[in-house]
């Protein structure tokens, strides 16, 4: 995370989020009676623009419909 790391105090270090968001993701998948499943950690480098194909397609559409609605929010 060098990025974080020059960034100091500006920024939150994403694995700092982590122990709070599974527990939010257990008790909403508990209360809705799903079994959280098992995701393994992603290593196709997202954060350095190496994406799976799949993601690719998704990416490429959100970017078409921000351009086509520069200032939009949604």
């Amino acid at each position: 995370e060098p990025l974080i790391d020059r960034l100091g105090d500006a920024a939150v270090r994403p694995s700092s989020l982590r122990a709070q968001f599974d527990a939010v993701i257990a008790t909403v998948f508990a209360e809705a009676g799903l079994a959280v499943p098992e995701v393994s950690a992603s290593s196709a480098g997202g954060r350095n623009g190496a994406h799976a194909t799949p993601f690719g397609h998704l990416l490429a559409e959100m970017q078409v419909l921000a351009r086509r609605h520069p200032g939009a929010s949604w």
